[in-house]
C-alpha cells in the first residue's frame, strides 16, 4: 500500500484551511455589508427628519411674511396673490408632516403633536386676519396680527424649534447607530484575527517545508509578529 507523502498531506490540509477561512471571511463580509446598510438607513432617516422640519420652518416664515403683506395690500388682486401663496405654504407643511410622521420615534412624535396643536391655533387666527383684510378692516387685522397671531406664531415656532433640536441631538447620539457601529467594529476585528490566523497557518506550513534553519527563522519571526497583532 502506497503512503501519501507528508508534503502532500500538509498541502491538502492547507487547501482545506484556506477554503474554510474563505467561507468564514465571506460570511463576515456579508454581515459587515448588512450592518453598513442598516447604518446608512438610520443616518439617512435622521437626516431626512432634520431636513423636513427645516422645510416646515421655511414655509412657516413664508406664511408669516405673506400675512403681513396681505394686511398692507391695496387691492383684492394683491390679497388674492398672497392668499394663494399662504395656502400653498400651508399645503406644503401638511405634506411635510405626512412625510415626517412615519420616520419619527414615539418620543419625538409627542413633540410633533405639540407642534401640530400650536400650528392649527396659528392657522385659525391667520385665517381671521385674512378675512378682516378682505373686508377692508385693516386696522383690526393689523391689531389681531400684532397680538393673537404673533403669539400663536411664536408658540408654533418654538415647538417646531424644540423638535428640530431634538432631532439634531438624536442624529448625533443615536443609540441604534452606536450599537450597530460597535457591532461593525467587532466584525472587523474578528475578520482581522481570522486573517492573522491564516498567516500563522501559512508560516507554520512553510516552516515544515523549508530546507534550512535560516528560512525557518524568517517564518518564525513572521509568526511571532502576527501573534502579537492578534493578541
Amino acid at each position: 500500500m502506497n503512503r501519501i507523502p507528508l508534503k502532500t498531506l500538509i498541502l491538502a490540509a492547507f487547501v482545506i484551511l484556506l477554503s474554510t477561512m474563505a467561507i468564514t471571511n465571506l460570511q463576515g463580509l456579508s454581515a459587515l455589508s448588512d450592518i453598513n446598510g442598516r447604518l446608512t438607513s438610520l443616518v439617512d432617516s435622521a437626516m431626512a427628519q432634520v431636513q423636513i422640519t427645516a422645510e416646515i420652518q421655511k414655509n412657516m416664515q413664508e406664511i408669516s411674511r405673506d400675512e403681513k403683506n396681505t394686511i398692507l395690500a391695496m387691492t383684492r388682486e394683491q390679497m388674492d396673490g398672497f392668499a394663494t401663496s399662504i395656502n400653498k405654504s400651508i399645503a406644503n407643511i401638511e405634506d411635510l408632516q405626512r412625510k415626517l410622521d412615519p420616520l419619527l420615534s414615539e418620543a419625538v412624535r409627542k413633540d410633533m403633536a405639540e407642534f401640530t396643536q400650536t400650528w392649527e391655533a396659528f392657522i385659525a387666527v391667520n385665517e381671521e386676519v385674512r378675512s378682516l383684510a378682505r373686508e377692508n378692516s385693516n386696522t383690526r387685522a393689523a391689531a389681531l396680527s400684532a397680538k393673537e397671531v404673533r403669539t400663536a406664531f411664536e408658540k408654533a415656532q418654538k415647538s417646531i424649534g424644540i423638535l428640530v433640536e431634538r432631532l439634531k441631538v438624536r442624529m448625533t447620539t443615536n443609540e441604534d447607530v452606536d450599537a450597530l457601529r460597535a457591532t461593525g467594529i467587532i466584525q472587523i476585528l474578528a475578520a482581522e484575527i481570522q486573517l492573522g490566523l491564516l498567516e500563522i497557518q501559512r508560516d507554520e506550513k512553510n516552516i515544515i517545508l523549508v530546507p534550512t534553519l535560516e528560512e525557518m527563522k524568517v517564518f518564525e519571526d513572521g509568526m511571532d509578529k502576527t501573534l502579537a497583532l492578534v493578541e
